[in-house]
């Protein structure tokens, strides 16, 4: 007996938790898993096995993932996405064929601006061209480090000769419709690697122990058969859970829960000579309690 009280005191508990918002720190030592194991084995076996059930407790809504509301903002993106691709496809298409009509011909040099950009000076040109008797004038966009070229080549609308081509619209739709095109795949991708994730995995456990923490107690639990007999070791699966609600989790409290409800990355922490699956991501309303 004495040996017994010797090894709990020099083995006290302390949980080690993923350091985010809800990290948590022991403010006292609390006795080791041994002890309070062998006091829960007894409170485990005098449970019940028959079904319980559940007043005014919807068990399926609790542990069922909700699919619409994980999925719909990838869905909205996916439509999104094809809505800018395919948008971007046709007025490209419009655009192009719109400009296929134009008549390209050469305009002269008619005058030249200096402007300056940071103090650095550059040159714009005007240019002039003739269609059916009648001049037109064009200011070049473009500005030249030195003098503009004497003769460039334009394309009009031969219905209007006052209306050019412009490559910046042009360019807008392959713009568009490529960030459509990037976004329908990246979307496409995420849709798929979440329908092929597994859905649930329902898990019935048995609250063995917990240890004090800032702002509420680390509760940990060990999976247990459907009829509350103790798993084998080797097919024993542990997790932790912080929560401020601790008193709905007393030691031989059973409890179930889906692990994938919100398919998120699994922690794990070292609990004394254990592995247990951090859960922090759930809410009380996440739980079934038997």
């Amino acid at each position: 007996m004495n040996q017994n009280n010797q090894t709990t005191s020099q083995t006290p508990i302390v949980p080690q938790t993923q350091t985010d918002a809800q990290s948590v720190t022991p403010t006292a030592p609390v006795t080791s898993v041994q002890p309070h194991v062998a006091l829960v084995q007894p409170q485990i076996a005098s449970v019940p096995t028959q079904t319980v059930q559940l007043s005014g407790v919807d068990e399926d809504k609790v542990l069922r993932i909700n699919k619409k509301v994980r999925k719909a903002p990838f869905i909205l993106l996916f439509i999104f996405s094809l809505s800018l691709l395919g948008g971007g496809i046709y007025f490209f298409l419009q655009s192009k064929a719109k400009y296929d009509n134009y008549v390209v011909i050469g305009a002269d040099l008619k005058r030249t601006e200096k402007v300056f950009e940071a103090g650095v000076p550059y040159y714009m040109g005007t240019y002039k061209y003739v269609v059916d008797g009648k001049k037109y004038t064009y200011k070049y966009s473009k500005k030249f480090e030195g003098n503009p070229d004497r003769v460039i080549q334009i394309r009009y609308n031969p219905k209007n000769p006052s209306e050019l081509y412009d490559s910046h619209e042009t360019l807008f739709f392959i713009i568009v419709s490529a960030a459509g095109g990037l976004l329908f795949l990246v979307t496409f991708g995420v849709l798929i690697s979440k329908t092929s994730k597994k859905e649930e995995k329902i898990v019935l456990a048995v609250v063995f122990d917990s240890a004090t923490c800032v702002g509420g107690r680390k509760i940990y639990m060990k999976t247990i058969n459907p009829d509350g007999t103790a798993m084998k070791p080797e097919e024993t699966e542990y997790y932790s859970y912080f929560t401020d609600k601790y008193d709905k989790f007393p030691v031989g409290k059973r409890v179930k829960f889906n692990l994938y409800k919100y398919n998120k990355s699994i922690l794990t922490e070292k609990f004394n000579d254990i592995i247990t699956v951090q859960i922090n991501s759930f809410s009380l309303d996440d739980f079934i309690f038997y």
